[in-house]
Parts: C-alpha cells; structure tokens; sequence
C-alpha cells in the first residue's frame, strides 16, 4: 500500500490544465515563476529546519531510528519529500496495528456530519505534527506551485484589453462566485476599449483559495483515508491545514499584480467588513495600479431565506462523503470526485452577506471612474424529478440537484422535449444586472455582441 502512494507524490495529473501557464506573455513568464514558486534554498532552508525540530523527538526516533536521521546533516542532505513518505509510512504502520477504529455500516444519508473522525483518531497526537510538517513540505514544492498557478489560469478568446482587468467577485461563502468568474471575466473584458492589432485575448489569474486546498495531495491523502475506513471525512481538517495553505493565495496575488497585462478575478467574501469601521485596504490598492481598471460584481439574492437555504444545502454536500465507500484499490490521491471535509459554518452566509454588500458600498465610493458593476442575480434550489416534472428537494435524496429557478421556469415554458438538466447546459448564465457606467461600457465597446441584451 505505500508505494501506492509514494509513486504519486508531485504527480498531480490534471492534463486538461497543464499547459496553462504558456498563456502567460514570454517575456513575463520567468519572472511570474521565480516570484510565485520562489526561491528553492529558501525552502530547502525551512523544510530543514523542520526537520531538526522533527528529529528531536521520540516519535521520529521510534518511527525512523538514529542511524537513518543521523545521516541527514545539511539541507541538501534532505529529500524533497522526507515528511510525505515519513506521514504514509505512518499511516501504513497505523493500519497494520490497527490503530485506526474502522466504521461500518453507518448510514451517511441525512446527517454525513455525525460520521466524521478527527486527525487525532487518524493520525495520533504525534502524527498531526508530522502531517502538517508534510503538507508545508507539498505547499512549497515547485511541483504543487505550478499545479495551482495552471488550476488558476484561465483565458478569454478575441481583441486584448488596452487596459488590464481587475475584478471582484463577492458574496457569501458558498454561494457559486468561481463558478460565476468563468462568465463574467467575458464581461469584464467586454467593457474595456481593446487594443484591435492584438488579438491574442485576455489573461486572467484567479486568486481562488480553493484551488489550493483542492489540489493537495496531502489534504487528499487525509480524506480518502477517513473514506476508506467508512467516515464521511476529517471534522478538522481545515483547522490543521489552512494556515499552511492560506498564504498561498496572497503570494498568487502578488505575482500576479507584478506581472503587468495579466487579468486578476479574485473571489473574496468580505467578511471581516462586518466588523464596524473595517474597509478593504487590497481594494483601495487594487484600484490605485497603473493600466488597470478595476470592475466590482456581487452574487445577491431577491430571496435571502431561500438563498441561504439553498447555500448551506450546496455547502454540506461538498463536505461530506454522503454514500458509497472506497476501498484499498481507490488510493488515488488526484480523485476528482472527493468532498472538501471542510465545514460549512451558517454564520459565514450572513457575514459574506454583509460584507460583500459593504465592499460594494466602499467600491462606489472609490474615486474612479468608470464604476463598472455587475450583480449576479442567485436563484438556485435543489429539484428532483417526478414523474415528467421536477419538484422541490433536498441535497441528499436521490437525483437531486440545484438549478436556477428562473432557468426553470423557461423550461417549463417549452413542451419539455429537451431534459430539464439538458436545457439549463444550454442555459448556464446567471441573470445579470448592470450599473448604467457598466451598461455603457458594453455599449461602447461591444456593442455587437451586447445589442440583444436586457439590461
């Protein structure tokens, strides 16, 4: 079983993304790298140091012996993957001891939250500080660096952008804003004068904290041991494991403002504007860079019960294996299919909420202009089909899944021979609302592909 998964290590797969990072001008590319993946004897540097923390203890004695960490003296002397391999040896002895309790049995429906186990009870007190020497190991290899830079990426087809696109995505968290980035980065680019010799399109980074925790391997690792043993995940997960990844999402950011021409979406909760007096000090930079233009757009709701309802309900499902198990054959560590184990708390919805209403405020009040804003009108619930209609239902009944209400209400205005999941595919675009400055600058600079919009 080991070697199942030392054989992974770096290897993240997700070819579909892979060659993203050539969208990235030539002459800005080694500089973007050299600033996000950074500087490798300053790693080596770190990951030695915690290794020497690491070596002193009983644990790492009993689990490895002083003849084999002896003979590491340097940083040089260290591999690259020291406290992976030493976590899944751990993990096999634990399973082989059977120190790990197995459930069975346990019905995941309803309630997938009342069948999760701690890192405590997966790893051992030891074995905590020994996975999260692992994951910041994962977190500052080159290998992972590139894997979220390439999930990051993405590009916009037609006449590139004289100036350079900045845009927020706000909303609670939860609620679809990386969903919403794909459809509105063409926006953002359609309300910017273009460049009409430049047809190379538009780059855009997004400064997504999410990539992060979905591609590790560690986090991964983690997940589908719980699943294999017949959790529904790890209930803490998160908490050993954000404030190794979370960095990651400034050092993107970073790199990103310093690469000029370069689109930035950033999807951002706003949450800490429900603090009195708080404003967004990224914003007022954000929208002082040169060559820039800064563009604002929020996720809202007519009907705020139903959203939150509809959110906490998407929130949950993303969480928690919630049927099926896996066994000793699905160690894959780059699984698509894995829930988040990370708790969906109600308090975020009206944090996010508020303080993405607020962030919109402080955006008007910017003195800029154009004030380009956009809402995305949300309206999902969950639907089920009966007989040749579909009803109302919650996440975890069988067949069911969100789709917009207003989508919903189209299709039932046709004689139904398309699928209703078929016909929202051919429908994907949330309702949007513009700002008139937004309108106009559609109008302006493109007005053939908006002349049939309402607005």
């Amino acid at each position: 079983m080991p070697y199942i998964f030392l054989n992974q290590l770096g290897e993240y797969g997700r070819e579909n993304h892979a060659e993203n990072i050539n969208y990235i001008p030539e002459e800005s590319k080694d500089s973007f790298l050299g600033s996000f993946i950074g500087n490798r004897e300053r790693f080596q540097a770190q990951h030695y140091q915690n290794f020497i923390k690491y070596k002193k203890t009983d644990f790492a004695r009993n689990n490895e012996g002083f003849s084999v960490i002896n003979l590491i003296n340097a940083p040089e002397d260290l591999p690259d993957t020291y406290f992976r391999r030493q976590l899944i040896y751990l993990i096999y002895s634990r399973i082989q001891n059977g120190e790990i309790k197995a459930i069975k049995d346990v019905s995941m429906r309803g309630n997938p939250e009342t069948a999760t186990i701690s890192l405590k009870d997966l790893l051992g007190d030891e074995g905590i500080t020994l996975y999260q020497y692992a994951l910041q190991e994962e977190v500052n290899s080159p290998e992972y660096r590139l894997v979220v830079v390439n999930e990051a990426i993405s590009h916009v087809e037609g006449n590139k952008t004289l100036q350079r696109p900045i845009m927020y995505v706000a909303g609670p968290s939860g609620c679809g804003k990386s969903y919403s980035s794909q459809f509105l980065s063409q926006y953002a680019c359609d309300m910017l004068e273009k460049d009409p010799d430049n047809d190379s399109g538009n780059v855009f980074i997004s400064i997504d904290g999410g990539i992060g925790r979905d591609v590790s391997q560690m986090r991964r690792l983690m997940i589908l041991l719980s699943n294999v043993c017949g959790y529904t995940g790890v209930k803490d997960l998160y908490d050993y494991s954000n404030g190794i990844i979370a960095p990651i999402k400034n050092h993107l950011l970073e790199a990103a403002i310093d690469t000029p021409g370069v689109g930035i979406i950033i999807p951002e909760t706003f949450s800490k504007l429900v603090i009195p007096f708080n404003s967004s000090s990224a914003m007022k930079r954000l929208n002082e860079l040169e060559d820039s233009t800064l563009i604002f757009t929020r996720i809202k709701s007519e009907h705020y019960p139903s959203m939150r309802k509809t959110v906490k309900d998407m929130g949950d499902s993303r969480s928690w294996k919630s049927e099926g198990y896996y066994d000793l054959m699905d160690y894959d560590l780059n699984r698509a299919s894995l829930k988040e184990s990370k708790k969906y708390n109600p308090q975020y919805f009206e944090n996010g909420r508020k303080g993405s209403y607020k962030a919109q405020k402080q955006y008007m009040n910017l003195h800029h202009s154009p004030k380009l804003l956009i809402e995305c009108v949300y309206d999902l619930q969950y639907l089920k089909p009966e007989g040749d209609d579909w009803v109302p239902a919650r996440y975890f009944e069988k067949e069911a899944r969100p789709f917009s209400q207003r989508v919903y209400n189209d299709w039932h205005q046709t004689d139904r021979t398309v699928s209703l999941p078929a016909y929202a595919k051919a429908h994907p675009e949330p309702e949007m609302r513009f700002s008139s400055e937004a309108r106009e600058a559609l109008e302006e600079n493109s007005p053939y592909v908006h002349k049939n919009l309402n607005m």
